[in-house]
């Protein structure tokens, strides 16, 4: 499983032009445009040409389209992902060179590697790629839901860190911190910040049903794809009836408790996981309920130093941790 903080995923709209298996790449019509090799890296270059040689466009048509444009040769880099959308499939894939301008249309090479159907994906996913009228656009917040077919772990970018207050005349500075391996509370904590710091929504989800899977857990999908009253199923064998999943990167609402216990009926288990800590309210919700489990943000930070050793290679490297033997006294 290949980890990249810096990977790129761009969704693409095929009205027709844009997809094509069998020539192995994206391409896109406009050919008054000419080659746009010619034109400098400059937006509104572009937006000036297609205004010249297409002046009965729209204004929003132009403003997309030369902006399309411009990412497709410009900031579209060799070895990105491609996600695109053409009838009922996701077609996945990474670029495989340069722009060119071929037979009147502009084109990037795609070594495609899957064929998936749109069903296969979450709803607020297909809705991240589907609802934008640009046809060429970065995918930013479920890029790990459709760069996980193809074996890529996603991280979302960092943040750039605050920087430190400068500490008075008065006020010693704080000695830095030791470089040696922590223990105990420190590595539940430590633990805990990285997943908070590095994990989005979706690349939660991954994680919590990879760190099920290390505690000996078979995980599947809902029927429908998910993301409402649970996000996957959690069966130990087939003796018993599977535990309906609720994983929640923020906070825990009381209608999200009660939205699983609707869809629990009367012999099934839930259980809810969240990054979060849960507030009074819920937490007295969970108490009430018998047939529900909650795991909260310290608790999935201990759950991870136990079955550390059964996780993903990408979670391992997110989170670098080395087992320490300490004599007995």
């Amino acid at each position: 499983m290949d980890t990249n903080k810096t990977v790129k995923l761009w969704a693409v709209h095929s009205l027709g032009d844009a997809f094509s298996a069998e020539q192995g790449n994206i391409s896109f019509d406009w050919p008054a445009m000419g080659d746009l090799n010619a034109l400098r890296p400059d937006r509104e270059d572009f937006r000036r040409k297609f205004d010249a040689v297409y002046p009965d466009a729209n204004a929003a048509n132009r403003a997309a389209v030369a902006g399309a444009l411009y990412r497709l040769v410009y900031e579209m880099e060799s070895g990105d992902y491609v996600a695109c959308l053409h009838s009922d499939t996701v077609s996945l894939g990474t670029i495989g060179g340069p722009y060119a301008f071929r037979d009147g249309t502009h084109q990037r090479p795609v070594n495609w590697a899957r064929h998936i159907p749109q069903s296969e994906f979450s709803r607020d996913a297909m809705r991240e790629i589907t609802c934008s009228p640009v046809r060429l656009f970065a995918v930013k917040r479920f890029a790990g839901e459709f760069l996980s077919p193809l074996g890529v772990a996603w991280l979302e970018p960092e943040r750039p860190a605050r920087p430190a207050a400068v500490p008075s005349r008065t006020e010693a500075a704080p000695a830095p911190r030791s470089r040696e391996t922590v223990t105990g509370t420190d590595a539940a904590q430590f633990v805990l910040e990285t997943l908070r710091r590095s994990l989005t929504r979706e690349s939660f989800r991954q994680f919590a049903a990879a760190l099920l899977r290390a505690m000996g857990y078979t995980i599947s999908l809902p029927p429908d794809g998910g993301l409402n009253e649970y996000e996957m199923t959690a069966s130990r064998d087939e003796l018993f009836p599977p535990v309906l999943v609720q994983v929640r990167a923020g906070d825990v609402r009381d209608s999200d408790v009660t939205r699983l216990q609707e869809a629990l009926g009367p012999d099934r288990y839930g259980l809810v996981i969240t990054l979060s800590e849960f507030s009074g309210r819920v937490g007295q919700s969970l108490r009430d309920a018998p047939r529900l489990r909650a795991v909260d943000g310290p608790e999935l930070a201990a759950l991870t130093l136990k079955y550390y050793s059964g996780l993903d290679e990408r979670y391992r490297a997110l989170i670098p941790l080395r087992m320490v033997y300490v004599p007995v006294q």
